[in-house]
């Protein structure tokens, strides 16, 4: 599925990969180049071989074909690279959350167990002793929560 999805974005693709556009840059200047010296010994040498002519065009596609097959496996490689390193990244943010809503849930289990904040929630007679409950909370914050 993967591969389907960089051969249809493959141009998109390079463009975004500068070590993969360095090489195919080169590659298409060593192609030309090849080229140049195929045309070269077409015009300059009536004394050369036609085989040797046909042999370098051959030889000339055969380096296409492989330029083409470079280019993307390199572009299916940083893409594979890339899933790899998000998966990763992904797994850690999922750990992450999951320890997160534990704590929390850890947290709430244990303020709603507490006498002193029960007995707080539930005292609507005399009036609560707001300062006495500030204390009692940033005790259990300082004592058991990993958070600030």
């Amino acid at each position: 599925m993967l591969q389907a999805q960089v051969d249809d974005s493959s141009h998109t693709l390079i463009m975004s990969m500068p070590d993969v556009l360095a090489y195919k840059t080169n590659l298409q200047t060593l192609n030309k180049q090849w080229i140049r010296t195929t045309l070269t010994g077409k015009i300059s040498s009536n004394q050369v071989a036609s085989t040797l002519i046909d042999f370098m065009e051959t030889t000339q596609g055969n380096f296409l074909t492989l330029q083409d097959k470079l280019i993307n496996a390199l572009v299916a490689e940083n893409c594979h690279k890339l899933v790899l390193e998000l998966a990763g990244l992904s797994q850690v943010t999922i750990d992450i959350l999951k320890r997160n809503l534990f704590e929390r849930t850890a947290d709430v289990g244990f303020l709603a167990a507490d006498d002193d904040i029960v007995a707080f929630l539930q005292d609507t007679e005399t009036g609560p002793d707001r300062e006495a409950m500030r204390r009692r909370l940033r005790d259990y914050r300082n004592t058991y929560t990993v958070y600030d």
